[in-house]
C-alpha cells in the first residue's frame, strides 16, 4: 500500500508491520529512507572504513626525505657551477660589478635558505644521520661562499677598490673547499647506493 502527500511517500510492505518511509528535497534530487526500527547497514557490503585519514610508513618517510634531499644536492651542484661563472663576470667587470650578479647571488641565498627550512621540517630515517649531518655542513659552507661573494662585491661598491674585495673572495674559496669536503662526506655517509 502507498499513499503519497507532497515530497513524503510510506511505503508499508505487505504482511510487515514496519513502514518505510521516503523523503525527497526539492533542492536535490537525492532521496533517503529511513526505516522504523532498523539499524543503520552499510552501503557498500565488504567495504571497511577507517577514521585515519593517512597512514604514514617508514618507507614513505624515506622516500619524501630522499626526493628532498636530491633536490638539495642538485641545487648546491647548480651553484658550485655557477659561482665561477659568476666569477668571470665579477673579475671582468670589477670594481663597477653589475648588480644583476649580486641580486643572482642573493637568489641562490634565498633558495638555499628555503630548501634548507623544508628539510629541517623532514623526519631523518633510521640510517641517515650521518650522511644528513654532512649535507647541512655542505649547504652551510655554500651559504657562507655565495654570502663573502656577495660582501666582496659590496666592498668594491663602497670603496672603488678591487683590493678591499680580497678577504672576502679569499673566505668564499675557503668555503668552497669546505663545500666540497662536506657533500663528499655526505656522499661517503649515505647509506644507499
Amino acid at each position: 500500500m502507498t499513499s503519497t502527500s507532497g515530497t513524503t511517500t510510506k511505503t508499508t510492505l505487505a504482511g510487515s508491520s514496519t513502514t518505510a518511509t521516503s523523503v525527497t528535497s526539492s533542492s536535490s534530487a537525492r532521496t533517503t529512507s529511513t526505516a522504523i526500527g532498523a539499524g543503520t547497514t552499510q552501503t557498500i557490503p565488504g567495504l571497511t572504513t577507517s577514521t585515519s585519514a593517512t597512514t604514514t610508513t617508514t618507507e614513505d618517510v624515506t622516500t619524501t626525505y630522499l626526493m628532498a634531499t636530491d633536490a638539495m644536492v642538485a641545487q648546491l651542484e647548480g651553484d658550485d657551477e655557477r659561482i665561477p661563472e659568476l666569477a668571470a663576470q665579477i673579475n671582468n667587470t670589477a670594481p663597477k660589478v653589475p648588480t644583476w650578479i649580486r641580486d643572482e647571488l642573493e637568489t641562490m641565498l634565498d633558495d638555499l635558505d628555503v630548501g634548507n627550512e623544508e628539510l629541517a621540517e623532514l623526519d631523518v630515517p633510521a640510517g641517515f644521520e650521518d650522511s644528513d649531518y654532512w649535507l647541512g655542513e655542505a649547504i652551510t659552507h655554500m651559504a657562507n661562499r655565495v654570502y663573502a661573494t656577495i660582501q666582496g662585491i659590496e666592498a668594491m661598491w663602497d670603496t672603488g677598490k678591487v683590493s678591499s674585495s680580497t678577504p672576502f673572495f679569499n673566505e668564499g674559496r675557503t668555503e668552497r673547499d669546505e663545500y666540497r669536503k662536506a657533500l663528499q662526506k655526505y656522499h661517503d655517509f649515505l647509506p644507499i647506493d
